[in-house]
């Protein structure tokens, strides 16, 4: 491993916020200038303060309007919550490189790292991937919940802004390609045992990717996680996937496909066992993940795609922001689309509620859905 290799938390901030942000046509010139600032500081000659610094005008030449008090050394937790950052951290591969300075600390990786585990910025200063980088921030994380929420960030459509910052109408995150898939996750898992592989095998099996929110996010948590981990139980729950429209149903909204928000598949209809393929959950009298819209056009639009989605084998239940704060109405819902499903889930299990009223809350705490 030659030069510099920014892992852990640096490594983070590096995937989250440097040339990560979608910039605005108009900001072309301030693209330009960041860029130069990066070229300028590729071998992180400065100090751990002056790296930060370089972020904080990375996030002002985006277009967003920030105190600075806003912006600490600090790395943000999938909550929005403050993590002091006060050394870059930097991986190495022989412990006599192992050793911490003012401004750097540095993590000796014995270990065989998984495949293109560490990617080039320039000709001497790497970072760890996307995926090894959340393998190493697994230790960090609080619990399993807080993990997977970091998961579906990376292998999602966001990344959440410091707490102050506001992003796409008002909401803490900025919209920007997927960072890697939960495919990639689990392969660079498997090919490792650096710490925190394991804790990224286990939470990888109730996760999906293509989320388009934290909220979302959250929600798939409840949906997807077992009973036995606090959750609803449908394990084949999916995000923004595009569902293929029976005829019927593409004459009904003049379109071929529909992207539905969640889909739950039944697995007995390609067994012949059940008339519908699946369930789908869509957010109600709001546009996408719940931003405010004309009420009247989008209840006609929500009848539309309810008919639409209906005619071709996929009842819909619509759920509210105000559904998923209360857990009673949410787990409405989920009693109704486990009818549809014909699955005999019991929500009322004393032992099943109460794992499912901390997890509830565990995500309302620190805006995890937020």
């Amino acid at each position: 491993m030659d030069g510099m290799c920014l892992s852990h938390r640096t490594a983070l901030l590096y995937w989250r916020l440097l040339n990560r942000l979608r910039l605005p046509a108009s900001r072309s010139t301030n693209l330009r200038n960041v860029q130069d600032a990066r070229w300028r500081v590729r071998d992180l000659g400065g100090t751990c303060t002056g790296w930060i610094t370089f972020l904080y005008e990375e996030l002002v030449g985006a277009g967003l309007t920030i105190d600075p008090a806003y912006f600490p050394n600090c790395y943000i937790g999938p909550g929005g919550r403050y993590r002091w950052i006060t050394k870059i951290d930097l991986l190495v591969s022989t412990r006599a490189r192992c050793y911490v300075t003012m401004d750097y600390e540095r993590h000796l990786c014995g270990m065989e790292l998984p495949p293109r585990g560490i990617r080039q910025l320039t000709g001497n200063t790497n970072v760890t991937s996307p995926e090894l980088t959340l393998i190493m921030m697994a230790p960090y994380m609080a619990d399993d919940v807080e993990l997977q929420m970091l998961c579906y960030e990376a292998c999602g459509n966001y990344s959440l802004l410091p707490e102050g910052l506001k992003g796409r109408k008002g909401y803490g995150f900025v919209d920007r390609p997927a960072l890697t898939t939960v495919e990639k996750c689990l392969e660079a898992a498997n090919a490792t045992h650096v710490n925190g592989a394991e804790d990224v095998r286990l939470a990888l099996r109730d996760v999906t990717g293509k989320s388009f929110s934290p909220r979302e996010s959250a929600t798939a948590i409840m949906f997807k996680r077992p009973l036995s981990r606090g959750g609803f139980g449908f394990t084949w729950l999916q995000l923004n996937v595009a569902i293929d429209l029976s005829d019927e149903g593409a004459a009904i909204i003049g379109i071929k496909a529909l992207r539905a928000d969640i889909v739950i598949r039944d697995p007995r209809w390609e067994k012949g066992e059940s008339d519908i393929k699946g369930v789908v959950i869509g957010y109600q009298g709001k546009g996408d993940h719940f931003d405010p819209v004309d009420a009247a056009a989008q209840a006609a639009n929500d009848n539309r795609r309810r008919r639409a989605f209906e005619v071709s084998g996929y009842p819909v239940i619509h759920i509210t922001a105000e559904e998923f704060a209360g857990l009673p109405d949410l787990t409405a819902v989920a009693r109704q689309a486990a009818g549809y499903l014909g699955l005999d889930f019991d929500y009322d299990d004393p032992q099943f509620l109460a794992l499912r009223t901390k997890l509830h809350q565990r995500l309302q705490d620190n805006n995890l859905g937020r």
